[in-house]
């Protein structure tokens, strides 16, 4: 959900206190070189080395590995509000809330810690009659999905799902994949309020229970604020759930754990608690679930404004070559100065 749908009094207060240098914020503000002329766009990362200002690593289940502030002269670089890493990985791919696709090569030190991204492709995502996509017509894309030969792309305010074309293999960066025409929604997400709809969105691995699944979750539901409204789609037919909705919380992007557990990435801004996110565990057993109740979920970490954090949007889970499960987060700057491009991993230890 973008930001200035808030309310100018809030966006302003919070804005102020992004501004501030945190505990734990690098000294990402320095000029950017100069541009040169080149194929790709040019993307600095400047490293951040601590998550709440100290040497600390640890936080419950997740161990912090590291990440970056992203930034770019590119004018339509930003709004990254969806996020997947290919396997290992070494390919990060993002839509954009202006219909960009984004494609990098994910730059490695030998522990593997991220540490840049390189050959940066930032291309307009068309239809297939060659169309962009318009404000009016799905162009803020809040969820990205891949899965082998499979992808698939959300929009927040007309509240659609649409696959991409896609190729197994790495696909050419310069060329942004085709949308095709939207899937069927089920009732409890067609009907979510304007700038409320569909944030996260996932595909379940082989092995588990709902295997080739795809999954939705609305950021919020006006007419209940107790609960989160989801959906997948399998065998044709898509099946709801509810999660438990708690502390000002709204979903921005899910992805699904090899064993198919999911893990939901939360953010709240707001005047009363400033900017916060969260990360929480749901078994898939209770995704399947039949009865109504909402699911509460497991916190496995949870930051407030005086961590290395923006308005954290995006959310993958890949295994790394040595087969640690591996959490990376990006942010959504909403275009706004007072806001940054975080690229954050995490190493899931149970």
């Amino acid at each position: 959900m973008a930001l200035k749908q808030k309310t100018a009094l809030a966006v302003a207060f919070a804005c102020a206190a992004l501004a501030l240098p945190g505990r734990g914020h690098s000294d990402d503000r320095a000029p950017l070189p100069p541009a040169k002329p080149s194929q790709y766009e040019q993307i600095t990362c400047a490293p951040i080395g601590s998550f709440d200002g100290s040497s600390n690593r640890q936080f419950g289940a997740l161990t912090f590995i590291g990440g970056c502030v992203l930034r770019a002269a590119a004018p339509d670089f930003g709004g990254l509000s969806s996020l997947h890493l290919s396997e290992q990985g070494s390919t990060l791919f993002t839509a954009t809330d202006r219909g960009f696709f984004l494609s990098a090569e994910v730059e490695r030190d030998d522990t593997g810690k991220l540490i840049g991204l390189r050959k940066a492709r930032l291309t307009k995502l068309r239809d297939a009659k060659g169309n962009t996509l318009s404000r009016n017509n799905h162009q803020d894309v809040e969820g990205l999905a891949i899965s082998g030969s499979r992808a698939f792309i959300s929009s927040e305010r007309n509240h659609s799902i649409m696959p991409l074309s896609w190729q197994t293999k790495v696909p050419d960066p310069a060329i942004a994949p085709i949308v095709q025409e939207p899937l069927p929604l089920p009732q409890n997400i067609r009907s979510l309020g304007y700038n409320q709809g569909l944030e996260a969105l996932a595909l379940a691995p082989e092995g588990a229970p709902i295997a080739g699944a795809l999954l939705a979750i609305g950021e919020q539901d006006s007419r209940d604020p107790n609960s989160l409204p989801g959906a997948y789609w399998l065998n044709n037919e898509w099946r709801n759930f509810r999660l438990m909705r708690s502390d000002r919380y709204d979903a921005t992007d899910a992805d699904f754990l090899p064993n198919g557990d999911l893990i939901l990435l939360e953010r709240r801004f707001n005047l009363r608690d400033l900017l916060g996110m969260r990360l929480r565990r749901f078994a898939v057993e209770d995704l399947m679930a039949t009865n109504a109740k909402p699911v509460p979920g497991e916190i496995l970490l949870e930051a407030n404004s005086s961590y290395d954090i923006d308005n954290m949007e995006g959310l993958d889970i890949h295994q790394s070559p040595s087969g640690e499960t591996i959490l990376t987060l990006i942010s959504d700057d909403n275009f706004s100065i007072f806001q940054r491009t975080l690229l954050l991993e995490f190493r899931l230890n149970r």
